[in-house]
């Protein structure tokens, strides 16, 4: 399933072929097809390297080359952060907080808030993890946060920027804790 498994053909491969080559009475022959046989793994790992450089952005070494907007790299700096979108340079000045990096598969979880396991799972990353910044530029925090009542204390909400900020000291001056 895995291209690294053909590695386990290499050693029988290459004994083959140098016997096949060795067999071979005309040396010229051998070595056009020793030549064709090099040219053409050359030309498989250019082929390789040109499609690994075609898909951009999607490509690891790209990921994290996007630069954030000066406010936005102020606030994350030396952070921890959550991230509820398909953006890999927040994490290039802040801390990754919670079990959501790659968004395509968080996004499962936050796209359904009525499932209970969903919710539970969500909670579970929130009261564990504590992000100090929840970046949510999809609005997709709201419903998790107002169904747990022991998390909404704990954020404050920006709406004109999609950041949730965690608030240090919840219970304020004066409260006890319970």
């Amino acid at each position: 399933k895995s291209p690294f498994m053909l590695l386990l053909f290499v050693p029988f491969m290459a004994f083959f072929i140098s016997h096949f080559l060795l067999i071979l009475k005309r040396r010229f022959w051998a070595g056009v097809l020793f030549n064709l046989l090099l040219a053409g793994i050359v030309l498989m790992q250019v082929a390789v390297v040109a499609q690994w450089e075609a898909l951009g952005t999607w490509a690891p070494s790209n990921r994290f080359k996007a630069q954030l907007p000066a406010p936005l790299e102020a606030m994350v700096n030396q952070k921890t952060v959550l991230c509820l979108d398909d953006r890999f340079d927040v994490y290039r000045y802040a801390q990754h907080q919670a079990p959501f990096l790659d968004w395509r598969l968080g996004q499962k979880v936050f796209s359904n808030a009525q499932n209970y396991a969903h919710m539970a799972v969500v909670f579970k990353a929130l009261q564990e993890g504590q992000p100090d910044l929840v970046l949510d530029p999809q609005a997709l925090l709201p419903p998790f946060i107002n169904s747990m009542p022991t998390l909404a204390p704990l954020y404050r909400h920006d709406s004109t920027a999609g950041i949730w900020y965690r608030i240090s000291n919840p219970v304020g001056k004066g409260k006890k804790a319970l």
